[in-house]
Order: C-alpha cells, then structure tokens, then sequence
C-alpha cells in the first residue's frame, strides 16, 4: 500500500508526467501486482506444506 501512495504522489507532483499516466494504466497497474501478490503467496504456501 505504501508503495501504491508513493508512487501515486511522486506521478502526481513531478512536473511534465502526470499527462503520461492515465487511470487506465493505474488500475491495470494495481491488479497486475495483486494478481502476482497472490500467485506468489500461493506458490509459498504450497511450498511450505510441501516441506513439512
């Protein structure tokens, strides 16, 4: 979430890019790392009750 504030602040307030970032791409953006976040903790829990 921290990493979601930041970059929307620093997009937000560097001069010149705002107009390259559209709501689009922010949303896209955002489920593509939720999407990879829970891939990753599938693919680490499984990993771990395999090493029981």
């Amino acid at each position: 979430m921290a990493g979601l504030v930041v970059t929307l602040a620093f997009f937000a307030f560097f001069p010149g890019l705002p107009h390259i970032i559209d709501w689009g791409a922010i949303v896209v953006a955002v489920l593509a790392g939720a999407l990879a976040r829970w891939v990753c903790q599938s693919w680490m829990g499984k990993w771990s009750r395999e090493g029981k």
